[in-house]
C-alpha cells in the first residue's frame, strides 16, 4: 500500500504482485516508471475507525494537559526531511521571536525510509 502522493524508486521491484495506492495520479507515475496497469489497484488511505470523531479541542487539551491558550505544533518529515528535523525545531521554537515557553506541545514525526538513516536527537 503506497500512502504517499508522490513515487520513491525504492518502491518498485520486479517480485512485487500488486501497488496498492491513494490516488489516481500514483497510477500514472507507477505506469510512467515502468509498472505493469494491471499490478495497480486504486483504493483509499486506511484509517484507524477513532480519527472519524470529533472531538473538542478543549476537551483534548485539558486531558492533555496543554495550556489552552497557546498554540500547538506538529511538525512531520518523510525521510528526505529527516536531517532537517533539528534546523525545524531551532527555527520554530529556539530563534527570532519565538521563545519555547509560547507553545503548549511540540510534536515531531519522522518517517525513516531506511535503516541507514537515523534521527539522533529526540525532543
Amino acid at each position: 500500500m503506497i500512502t504517499d502522493y508522490g513515487l520513491y524508486r525504492a518502491w518498485l521491484a520486479d517480485e512485487t504482485d500488486a501497488y496498492v495506492v491513494a490516488c489516481g495520479e500514483m497510477i500514472a507515475e507507477l505506469c510512467t516508471a515502468g509498472v505493469n496497469r494491471e499490478k495497480i489497484l486504486l483504493s483509499v488511505i486506511p484509517i484507524r475507525s477513532g480519527f472519524e470523531q470529533t472531538k473538542q479541542q478543549t476537551t483534548c487539551r485539558a486531558q492533555l494537559k496543554f495550556l489552552p491558550d497557546l498554540p500547538l505544533v506538529l511538525m512531520m518529515v518523510g525521510s528526505f526531511g529527516v536531517d532537517k528535523v533539528t534546523q525545524m525545531y531551532q527555527a520554530a521554537v529556539l530563534e527570532g521571536d519565538h521563545h519555547q515557553s509560547q507553545f503548549a506541545a511540540i510534536g515531531i514525526i519522522a518517517a525513516i525510509a531506511s535503516p541507514q538513516s537515523q534521527v539522533n536527537e529526540t525532543y
